[in-house]
């Protein structure tokens, strides 16, 4: 049987990546060797830094987002969620020309993080993906329920 974790995030040294403790280093070798000894075979991330509550890194999701890819190519385990945030035009663009490789799993948003309401944009964004084909991973508001 396989193992298989379909969300989860790393820190790639960006200065929007997660505080780090001595227990959880969170950086990409961590995440490997925590995979390698629970018996992990893949996973499907995107950056802490791509998904942080900072409105200056909304500016670094594209670079963030094209560093998973290459990543997820050169490494068996890794499967990628793309990061969008909807107010980002490029992000758009670089989904409809990313979702369908191989190892791209779908689109993933934060609205929470991000700091929007997903009722001003989940029409936009679910027709886009829905049109794309392709799975939307969402975090929603702790605490609240989404209504759309």
């Amino acid at each position: 049987m396989k193992i298989i974790d379909i969300h989860s995030h790393f820190n790639i040294g960006s200065k929007f990546d997660c505080a780090e403790s001595e227990f959880n280093k969170r950086n990409f070798d961590f995440v490997k060797k925590e995979y390698a000894d629970f018996g992990i075979s893949a996973g499907g991330f995107c950056p802490y830094s791509s998904v942080s509550r900072d409105t200056d890194s909304f500016e670094k999701i594209y670079e963030d987002n094209e560093f998973t890819y290459r990543l997820s190519e050169e490494n068996d385990f890794i499967y990628q969620w793309i990061v969008l945030h909807p107010e980002r035009k490029e992000l758009f663009n670089q989904i409809e020309k990313r979702i369908t490789c191989r190892k791209v799993l779908g689109i993933k948003i934060h609205p929470y993080y991000h700091g929007y309401d997903i009722n001003a944009y989940g029409d936009r964004v679910f027709s886009f993906a829905n049109s794309l084909k392709c799975w939307v991973l969402v975090h929603p508001f702790p605490g609240k329920t989404m209504e759309l």
